[in-house]
């Protein structure tokens, strides 16, 4: 299901997929980067005004009415959520949906690089008031989402038994961001993966000034994504913001780390 926003701008898309009682329910990230064909804001503007600011992004009255929807569709299913970054923001809110207003209560919530709930404007608060009142208005909103996230997770502390879990590769702003209320799982970025972005940023490096967007983002992790960019700097020689970005964000990794079943990937793509 793909949507778009009233200026026509593709801003939402999910997926369901149903293999005898097992129902995935997949929120997609940030489209494009968000730049469609490159000349639309796209999504960047709620991700950077309403989760940014307001703490409060305009898909998720979509990620809830699909949540519900699936629900009602599947009520006797067993009901896997997940996404990956601004999709695993939206699968949050779409599982905390389905427990507070459906009788299903998911078998799973497990997604990627995702930010938190509760997006804090650290040292902005300080600054600009108007922005300290939105932030606590927005709050509000989640309280009910928060508490019954909380109130999910089983408490196991790894990735193959708790029912509510973030996935994340080590150094990746995204996912600093907001908090998450599950087991947080973090891995290095898969050599393979990491050896595809080197040499892909020896082919187009100057183009690195597209990063300016992270920057933007992540102004309240400067002190991790400094740390991890110079440990990823000197472990495979990377020079590029936005190589960076690309290796701690994109999902090439996430490949190499899970295990699918008898197609499970192990140590092996």
């Amino acid at each position: 299901m793909n949507e778009t926003n009233s200026l026509g701008l593709d801003y939402f898309s999910m997926t369901v997929y149903k293999c005898q009682d097992n129902v995935v329910l997949a929120y997609r990230g940030t489209g494009a980067m968000g730049f469609g064909e490159g000349k639309e804001p796209g999504e960047w503007l709620d991700n950077v005004v309403g989760y940014g600011i307001l703490n409060y992004h305009s898909e998720e009255g979509k990620a809830k009415k699909y949540a519900r929807k699936v629900a009602r569709q599947y009520p006797n299913c067993k009901i896997y959520i997940t996404g990956h970054s601004l999709g695993g923001y939206l699968a949050q809110i779409g599982a905390a949906e389905m427990m507070l207003n459906t009788s299903v209560t998911p078998e799973r919530v497990v997604y990627f690089d995702g930010m938190g709930l509760n997006m804090d404007l650290g040292s902005l608060d300080g600054i600009f008031a108007v922005l300290k009142l939105a932030r606590l208005a927005g709050r509000i909103l989640h309280i009910d989402d928060t508490n019954a996230l909380k109130n999910y997770y089983n408490g196991k502390d790894n990735e193959d038994e708790a029912n509510l879990v973030l996935i994340r590769v080590k150094g990746d702003v995204v996912s600093a961001l907001g908090k998450h209320y599950g087991y947080v799982k973090e891995f290095d970025p898969a050599p393979e993966h990491v050896s595809y972005i080197i040499q892909k940023q020896i082919d187009d490096i100057q183009n690195d000034s597209t990063i300016d967007t992270l920057r933007v983002m992540s102004f309240l992790n400067v002190t991790t994504m400094s740390a991890y960019f110079t440990y990823y700097s000197g472990k495979f020689e990377l020079n590029s913001l936005m190589g960076y970005f690309e290796i701690t964000h994109a999902r090439p990794s996430f490949y190499y780390h899970l295990k699918q079943g008898r197609r499970g990937t192990g140590d092996k793509p």
